[in-house]
């Protein structure tokens, strides 16, 4: 895994490692043909998702306060955060927290 800081470092890596090559950066840096055509095989982009949950988050949110509503419905709201618990690797701490809750 590896954080080219310099256009070179892009370029050079992958000729000069004969390995699979991992990188963290924005995908947005470079087109899919272009980051086949330098020789890396996974782009790591943690920061993407990050700004595009942030920028999503803010817009609900403000259309919440100018027109009293995010236009997300409830029924929406639940199954993305079903999809969510799922992609997260949840279900097994719902599990337990299932079993061990009490009930009236």
């Amino acid at each position: 895994m590896l954080m080219p800081a310099a256009d070179a470092q892009w370029s050079d890596a992958p000729k000069r490692i004969n390995a699979p090559l991992a990188m963290i950066a924005s995908l947005d840096l470079r087109p899919p043909r272009a980051w086949k055509a330098l020789g890396w095989s996974v782009v790591v982009d943690p920061f993407t998702a990050q700004a595009a949950t942030v920028q999503v988050v803010q817009t609900a949110y403000r259309r919440f306060i100018a027109e009293g509503t995010t236009g997300i419905d409830a029924q929406s709201a639940r199954r993305i955060h079903g999809t969510l618990a799922e992609l997260a690797g949840l279900e097994p701490m719902y599990a337990i927290k299932d079993r061990i809750t009490e009930r009236r």
